[in-house]
Formats: C-alpha cells, sequence, structure tokens
C-alpha cells in the first residue's frame, strides 16, 4: 500500500451534501433513499470551524441533492474561503447554471464545477428524470458551454447504467466535441432496493462488454481528454499490461475523507448507507481519530476470497468499499462490481480471462 495513505491519515477533504432537495429527483438517485432534508446553516457553519481548527482542508466538495437550491450556498462557499480551505468544488445537475449563476459562483470562490449527465441525446438523458419534458439536456449542455466561458475547467460525470449502456462511447464524443477535459465514468452502485436496481445495475457481462470500449477512447483522446472509469479496478484489470503502483488511483475513504449528509450524518463515504456519528452531537475530529470502522478501513488488507489474486495489492488502495458494505454489511468480501469471475493467481490466467471479451 502507498506509505502516504498508511501513515497519514490526515483528514484534508470534506464532502458535504448540503441539501436532498433537488430540481430533478433523477429515477436512480441514491438520494431517494433519504427523507428530504438540508443542513442547517449553523451545523454547517460548526462542522467547518470545528475541522479547519485542526486540519488544514485541501478540498471541500459541496452537493446534493441540488446544491444550488439550498439558500445558504454562497455564505458556505465565503466561509470555506475564510477558513483558507485551499480548493471548493461544486456537484450540480447544471441545469441551473446560466451565465449570471456561473459568474456569480467564480467571484465568491468556487474554484471548480463538475456537471452530471447520462445521455448523449436529450431522448436518453431526459428519459432518467420522472418528467422528461424538463428539457435537461439543453440546459446541461448550455452550462457545460458557459463553464468554458467562464473560466472553469470541464468536468463532467456520467454513471453507466443499464439504459444508457450502449450510448457510452456517443456521451465520450459528445463530451469531446464539447472539449470537456475530465470525464469520470461511474458504474451504478446498487442500492439494495430491487425495483431500482432491476432497473439500472449492470451485471459483469455488463462491464465486460463497456470498459474496454471505454479505455479505447481514453487511448483515443488521451491528449484532449482526461477519462476516468471508477471503480479504479477497471482500469487495471482491463488494460494491456500490470500496471505500476504508482499509477493506481486511491480509494481516500475514512483515509484523507470524510462526507456529511444533509441529515448531518458522519459517513466514511457517500456511498455507505451508515453512520459514524452525527455533527449536531459529536466531535468530527474524534470521530476522525477514534472511529473502529475508520481504523478498519486504514488497515484493510483485502478480502479473504481475494487472497490469491495478483490484484489484491492494487484494490487494497483503489477498492470502493461503499458497495462492499451495502452488499454484505462489512468490508471483508469481494466487491460486488468487481467483474472477475473468479481470483487471478497469474498473469496468464489474466490473459486468458481478457482474451474472452476484448
Amino acid at each position: 500500500m502507498n506509505k502516504e495513505y498508511q501513515t497519514c491519515n490526515k483528514l484534508d477533504y470534506l464532502k458535504i451534501s448540503v441539501t436532498y432537495n433537488c430540481n430533478l429527483n433523477c429515477r436512480f438517485c441514491q438520494q431517494q433513499m433519504e427523507k428530504k432534508a438540508s443542513i442547517a446553516w449553523e451545523d454547517f457553519k460548526k462542522t467547518i470551524e470545528e475541522v479547519t481548527a485542526k486540519n488544514k482542508l485541501r478540498l471541500v466538495i459541496l452537493t446534493g441533492g441540488e446544491p444550488l437550491v439550498w439558500p445558504h450556498l454562497n455564505d458556505a462557499i465565503k466561509l470555506c474561503k475564510k477558513k483558507d480551505v485551499k480548493e471548493i468544488g461544486l456537484f450540480t445537475n447544471g441545469v441551473l447554471l446560466d451565465e449570471d449563476k456561473i459568474k456569480e459562483l467564480k467571484a465568491i470562490g468556487v474554484d471548480w464545477i463538475r456537471i452530471s449527465i447520462y445521455g448523449s441525446t436529450a431522448e436518453i438523458n431526459d428519459g432518467f428524470l420522472p418528467n422528461p419534458d424538463t428539457k435537461s439536456f439543453d440546459l446541461i449542455i448550455r452550462a457545460i458551454k458557459n463553464l468554458k466561458k467562464f473560466g472553469f475547467r470541464r468536468k463532467v460525470r456520467v454513471t453507466i447504467m443499464k439504459p444508457n449502456l450502449n450510448d457510452v462511447e456517443n456521451i465520450i464524443n459528445k463530451m469531446y466535441e464539447l472539449e470537456v477535459e475530465e470525464l469520470d465514468f461511474r458504474a451504478f452502485s446498487p442500492t439494495n432496493i430491487k425495483e431500482i436496481d432491476d432497473s439500472y445495475a449492470l451485471t459483469n457481462d455488463d462491464f465486460k462488454k463497456i470498459i474496454p470500449r471505454v479505455l479505447a477512447l481514453k487511448e483515443k483522446y488521451k491528449d484532449k481528454m482526461r477519462i476516468k472509469c471508477l471503480p479504479g479496478c477497471y482500469e487495471f484489470l482491463f488494460g494491456k499490461e500490470m500496471p505500476a503502483a504508482s499509477s493506481i488511483p486511491h480509494c481516500t475513504c475514512g483515509k484523507t475523507y470524510l462526507g456529511v449528509t444533509a441529515e448531518g450524518k458522519i459517513r466514511e463515504c457517500f456511498g455507505v448507507h451508515t453512520s459514524l456519528g452525527h455533527i449536531n452531537k459529536d466531535d468530527v475530529n474524534e470521530i476522525w481519530e477514534k472511529s473502529d470502522t475508520l481504523k478498519n478501513i486504514r488497515k484493510f488488507e483485502g478480502a479473504d476470497e481475494c487472497s490469491e489474486c495478483i490484484f489484491l495489492k492494487y484494490c487494497k488502495v483503489s477498492d470502493c468499499f461503499a458497495a462492499t458494505f451495502n452488499r454484505y454489511g462489512d468490508f471483508n468480501h469481494k466487491n460486488p462490481l468487481c467483474p472477475l469471475d473468479k481470483p487471478v493467481t497469474s498473469v496468464e490466467e489474466w490473459e486468458g480471462w481478457k482474451s474472452k471479451f476484448m
């Protein structure tokens, strides 16, 4: 494991869901499982002041729901700047990002904005909404163009699901045309809500079909656009050769990062549906230092069933703990998003596995 992540465990990154309210309410969104809530301004202020009193924060990301509908967003951004947070990011669906809003966010100190999109056309993208007539696709494209106009780096996130699986290559080409600089693909993470998972969750066969195609376009556009596949295991499992350890993306869950929900729950990761404590009654710094759950994550050596796999040393630092915990209730299992049918014990075995579908 990278020594930085073994020994430091310094809290330098907070992701805060300021509200579960949203102007779109996508059908697959995990926020549907949460009651509609927004973080109180005093609770937000307490959290930032508490954490920055002991930690130098590298990054604070404000997300939702849709953060642009939270009435205290501007005050929150200004507070983070006042407390010397190095970088402030915003996750948004982009629908409300007209020119005036982007200029406003830039003026008060937002460093970057990431926009979500789910299809290369209005028919596909807006089909994920309860009301497909919202014209959200057109507004998202407008927002991406506005980011460039006002000097923001263009960042876009795509969640890969059954309904947009065959549109992924079209999405990449569309984002290239829009001069997007960073494009993240994340597999839909199972929610354990049957009607949602049956409609949106991918199978191992789906992963085997789509990831090699994404990586081929990553290579094609590498000089113009940074493309990432998440969880990080996809990049090395479908790669051409065994990767250098230094090239493996690290999961910062519980190692340098904590999440705070709109209800005030403190979580090791936003994808985990549990709670380490609550900002109303608990000290975030104390949870960071003393939580047994976080200690277990930091010393994680891999699931027992993966002990013979040649990729274990990579998964120990890049694995998605949230998907595993939500499926099994603990971390000591193979990630349910892993496309391997069984542990791979040699390079030859790995090459044989890839040759079946690449």
